[in-house]
């Protein structure tokens, strides 16, 4: 028997899993996916720079914390849904991924340029740590929006994942070197904004939001 898998299924699913249900008014709202898909984002500039960078101690503890309030997270989601919808799921990912490509380079290259004393290598790494910093905290809003009238106003796993990125970027960067503040920088504002902005707008506009099997 044949089923369709649309974005409005998945997040029904989704809450019904956590014992939730919609609010009267938000029947098509599909933001509760959003944090999900931005976190991925987040875990890519992860796995493509940091994940490789060797590292001891705190550095290595900081960094494996990271990763694993990124697969409870993760797991969270996933857990609810078949081998179908985690493949629609993903098709999703892939999407976002190619929706925001373009913005994600103006603002990475953006946060580059506030580091030319470093290394082209170290340029890279300290930016993706901050980039990704950017996707927790946008996934964050939107999980504080969404979920403000339930238990759980807050997720703790990507918080997590912000803090123990922005202590193991702190460490990499050194305490010994000026102080850099990405808010004083209106080029990585405004390129910031633009790209919250851009995904916010994603599910909106996705068009393949419909798959039956």
């Amino acid at each position: 028997m044949s089923k369709e898998i649309t974005i409005k299924s998945l997040v029904d699913k989704y809450l019904k899993s956590k014992g939730l249900k919609r609010v009267k008014g938000a029947d098509n709202d599909a933001s509760p996916l959003l944090p999900l898909i931005m976190m991925d984002s987040a875990f890519q500039l992860f796995d493509k720079y940091v994940k490789k960078v060797e590292c001891r101690h705190e550095m290595k503890k900081w960094k494996n914390e990271w990763l694993a309030h990124y697969n409870r997270f993760n797991h969270d989601f996933f857990r609810c849904y078949d081998t179908d919808e985690t493949d629609f799921i993903i098709d999703m990912m892939d999407t976002f991924e190619d929706y925001i490509a373009n913005d994600m380079t103006i603002a990475f290259v953006q946060f580059t340029n506030l580091f030319k004393s470093e290394s082209f290598d170290r340029q890279k790494v300290i930016s993706a740590c901050m980039l990704s910093n950017v996707l927790c905290q946008c996934a964050e809003i939107i999980w504080e929006r969404v979920y403000h009238a339930s238990l759980e106003k807050k997720n703790q796993d990507i918080i997590a994942c912000e803090k123990y990125m922005h202590k193991w970027s702190d460490a990499y960067y050194g305490t010994d070197k000026p102080n850099v503040n990405p808010n004083n920088s209106k080029p990585i504002c405004d390129a910031v904004s633009i790209l919250c902005t851009k995904q916010v707008k994603f599910l909106n506009i996705y068009r393949n939001d419909n798959k039956t099997t």
